[in-house]
């Protein structure tokens, strides 16, 4: 029976950038439509291209719990790596996996130094800590780190190989704004 994956993603930068995107993309028509607005043919391109570069950099990046392997999706690919391979995990900054001899990184979910410091001091007063103390990140690695433990003592679990899969929408979407908003600037 599959289960619904798990996303995680910073919910703040998913919040501003929703509402970045939104009010850019509002700009954007308003410039291109509103009789009196004077605006340029290369501000709305430019608002058109802001947020899609806000989409990718904020809203996209995402760490994806499936039942057959861990997506870390960043701004501009995602990483497919089978439960059976994920190694180490550390969340500090960013989110880091190691998969075989490759390590993997994703912005998606991150730690601060201070809830880094705050959460090895729960765990070393408490060997048992209630998940709900301890931070984002720290749930996030501790939620990894089971279903990879869980994966390897699986029998018969088919070692697949990393995926690496562009964002081709994007990389396109982003490719076309530029080249739209420098061909728009130099006429």
């Amino acid at each position: 029976m599959r289960e619904r994956p798990e996303t995680f993603r910073s919910s703040g930068s998913l919040v501003f950038g929703a509402i970045t995107v939104a009010v850019a993309l509002t700009l954007a028509v308003l410039a291109a439509v509103h009789p009196r607005a004077g605006a340029p043919a290369w501000l709305s391109a430019a608002l058109v291209l802001f947020a899609l570069v806000v989409y990718v950099a904020s809203m996209r990046p995402a760490v994806v719990l499936g039942d057959a392997e861990l997506v870390l999706r960043n701004m501009l690919s995602s990483v497919h790596v089978p439960w059976s391979l994920v190694g180490e995990v550390r969340v500090r900054q960013f989110l880091t996996v190691e998969a075989g001899d490759r390590t993997f990184d994703c912005a998606a979910v991150g730690r601060s130094r201070r809830q880094i410091h705050r959460d090895a001091r729960r765990l070393a007063e408490t060997p048992v800590v209630n998940p709900a103390e301890l931070s984002y990140g720290r749930f996030v690695e501790t939620k990894i780190r089971n279903r990879a433990e869980e994966a390897r003592r699986r029998p018969e679990t088919p070692d697949h190989q990393v995926r690496v899969v562009r964002a081709w929408p994007e990389i396109v979407g982003l490719t076309a704004g530029a080249v739209t908003l420098v061909v728009l600037v130099l006429v």
